[in-house]
C-alpha cells in the first residue's frame, strides 16, 4: 500500500518547529510527503525537512490548511503522481505527536474509504465531519472527479471558521454524498449522551484511548487542571519528548499567554510549584518554595486559585513534570 501525505504548515515566526520535525519524520516512515506552508519560510529552513519529504513549497496564500492541501494536489496532479498511491493522507501542523507509532492505523486506513483520526458528531448544517488535521482517502475517492472539483475550488475564506463549515464539514458531506462511509479511530459518541469534541475538551479521555495526537489549542486554552496536564503527559512522555511541546510553546506564546498556561494548572499547590520552578534555584525560589509548602501542609486543605502575584515565574523554567 502506498501513501502520499500532503502535509500543510504554517508558522508565525515563519520556521519549522522540531515539533514538526519529528511529526515529518514519522509520517516519512508510512508515507511520501508533499509539505505545503502557508507563510513565507526560507530555503534554509526548507532544508530541514529535505530528508523527509519529496516536495516543499513556502508562499503565503491565506487559504488556511485547505489552501495548501489543494496546493500540493496540484503539484501532484501536474507531476503525474496520483496514479502511483492507493492513499491521500491530509494532514497538518497544528497537533503535537504522533505519540504511537502510525503504522498501527494502516490496517484501519486500508479498510476504509475515508478514515479520519477523530469524527465529530455534528457543526452546523453536518450531522457528523472527520477533523481535517489527518484524513486518509483511498483511491477511489481522491481520483473522483468531483472530489478533484471540491479540493480545486478551495478559495480564500474570511476567516478560519469559515473554513471550517465549508471545507472540513464540507468534505464530509461530499463523501457522505458520494457513498462513502465516514470511519475513524475515535469520535465524540464516546461521550454517551453528550456529543462533545473529546479531542479538544476531554482530551485526557482521548489520551486514555491511545489517541495518537494532541492538539496545540489545548496546551493554549484554560481547560485542564493541573491533575489533567500531569496525566496527560505522564500518559505521553514514554512515546514522545516533551520537550518538543516546552520549546516550542515557550516561543509561540504571548506574555498574557504564558499567564493563560499558568492558570491552567489552576490549583495554588506545591505540586503545580514544583512544575513551574523545576529547575530554578534562586534564593527567591527557596523562600516560595518554603512557602508553597508550609502553605499546603499547615494552612490549606483544600484548591485555592493561583494569586496573580504568583504568576511571575519566568516561563522559560519550564522544562517538564
Amino acid at each position: 500500500m502506498k501513501i502520499l501525505a500532503l502535509f500543510a504548515g504554517f508558522d508565525k515566526d515563519c520556521v519549522i518547529d522540531d515539533y514538526v520535525l519529528f511529526y515529518l519524520k514519522k509520517l516519512s516512515k508510512i508515507a511520501d510527503i508533499i509539505y505545503v506552508a502557508d507563510c513565507e519560510i526560507s530555503k534554509n529552513e526548507l532544508e530541514k525537512i529535505r530528508p523527509f519529504v519529496i516536495k516543499s513549497m513556502a508562499k503565503r496564500h491565506e487559504e488556511y490548511d485547505f489552501g495548501s492541501y489543494k496546493r500540493a494536489y496540484i503539484y501532484a496532479k501536474e507531476n503525474g503522481l496520483l496514479n502511483k498511491y492507493d492513499y491521500l493522507i491530509l494532514c497538518n501542523d497544528s497537533v503535537y505527536g504522533p505519540f504511537f507509532n502510525l503504522r498501527g492505523h494502516l490496517r484501519f486506513i486500508r479498510q476504509s474509504n475515508a478514515y479520519g483520526i477523530f469524527k465529530q458528531h455534528s457543526f452546523k448544517n453536518s450531522p457528523q465531519y472527520l477533523q481535517s488535521y489527518f484524513i486518509a482517502l483511498s483511491r477511489l475517492v481522491f481520483r473522483h472527479d468531483e472530489f478533484e472539483n471540491f479540493i480545486l475550488s478551495i478559495t480564500k475564506q474570511k476567516d478560519k471558521y469559515e473554513v471550517a463549515a465549508k471545507y472540513e464539514a464540507g468534505l464530509s458531506l461530499l463523501l457522505k454524498r458520494l457513498g462513502f462511509t465516514l470511519d475513524a479511530f475515535l469520535d465524540s459518541s464516546i461521550r454517551v449522551g453528550n456529543e462533545r469534541d473529546v479531542v479538544h475538551l476531554e482530551p485526557l479521555t482521548a489520551a486514555k484511548n491511545n489517541f495518537p495526537f494532541l492538539k496545540i489549542t489545548v496546551l493554549r486554552a484554560k481547560r485542564l487542571s493541573f491533575k489533567e496536564a500531569k496525566e496527560i503527559l505522564t500518559l505521553i512522555k514514554p512515546h514522545y519528548d516533551l520537550k518538543l511541546i516546552i520549546k516550542h510553546l515557550e516561543r509561540i506564546l504571548s506574555k498574557d499567554e504564558k499567564a493563560n498556561f499558568f492558570n491552567a494548572f489552576s490549583k495554588f499547590s506545591y505540586s503545580f510549584y514544583k512544575f513551574c520552578l523545576k529547575f530554578e534555584h534562586s534564593t527567591r525560589s527557596r523562600k516560595y518554595n518554603f512557602l508553597f509548602f508550609y502553605a499546603e501542609k499547615k494552612l490549606f486543605s483544600f484548591a485555592l486559585p493561583i494569586p496573580k502575584r504568583f504568576l511571575t515565574i519566568p516561563f522559560d523554567r519550564i522544562r517538564e513534570i
